[in-house]
């Protein structure tokens, strides 16, 4: 049965595990900002972090890699939006409202390699850190903002549940991937058109998907004494 709350983490003895939570939650925030906001180096100097990391952590990069595999329609579709839709000075193709430029393909591809980084490093910080050291890192390092009137407790929370709901996410679009498969659609074969185009038939049962499994763990905290403030 599905388990809402429940963590990955890997209870190894490594150099990452033995970090503190909070070292390791302030390089997790601060290389996502930086693949963000750091351009190509950033995005390079993002990815050589998390591979790196992964290797101390004792996590195979096939593994890390393999992340990624149930995001690939979310992947293709938000290079499709941005490649069809985006409209820059330098246009290649453009037909009624769709359009092609290279400034819609260049958004697409950071967009993408932003949320593929922020899986690995997801993966890592969950590998090697339990929910509860996550969730009292974030409550330590946003205590300053309590004087201001923020509600530290309840947004740690949001932000540790955040984290720990995209191999969720994964996992959703990984049983409907192979249920479309078991029904005779080529969802993970052919050309890459036609993997764009198995794409869309996706999307629906995808968010539909996510929906439900936010009901389950909303009904998951209720059960176990969470009450909005």
């Amino acid at each position: 049965m599905f388990d809402p709350l429940a963590g990955t983490y890997l209870p190894l003895d490594t150099l990452l595990h033995r970090a503190k939570p909070t070292v390791k939650m302030a390089a997790f925030l601060a290389l996502v900002l930086l693949a963000s906001l750091g351009g190509i180096p950033g995005k390079l100097i993002t990815l050589a972090a998390a591979l790196i990391a992964a290797r101390i952590g004792q996590i195979g990069l096939r593994e890390l890699f393999r992340s990624l595999k149930p995001l690939l329609p979310f992947l293709l579709m938000i290079l499709l939006m941005n490649g069809l839709i985006f409209r820059g000075d330098h246009v290649i193709w453009e037909w009624r409202f769709l359009c092609i430029s290279h400034e819609g393909i260049r958004q697409g591809v950071s967009i993408a390699l932003v949320m593929s980084e922020l899986v690995m490093l997801s993966v890592v910080l969950r590998r090697t850190t339990t929910p509860l050291e996550i969730t009292d890192s974030i409550v330590r390092m946003i205590a300053p903002l309590k004087k201001l009137g923020v509600d530290t407790e309840e947004f740690s929370l949001l932000l540790s549940i955040a984290i720990q709901f995209i191999p969720v996410l994964q996992e959703e679009t990984r049983m409907i991937i192979r249920a479309q498969n078991a029904r005779g659609a080529k969802v993970n074969t052919g050309s890459i058109v036609q993997r764009i185009r198995s794409v869309i038939p996706l999307t629906v049962p995808i968010i539909v998907g996510a929906f439900r499994r936010g009901d389950e763990l909303s009904q998951a905290l209720l059960a176990r004494g969470y009450k909005e403030k």
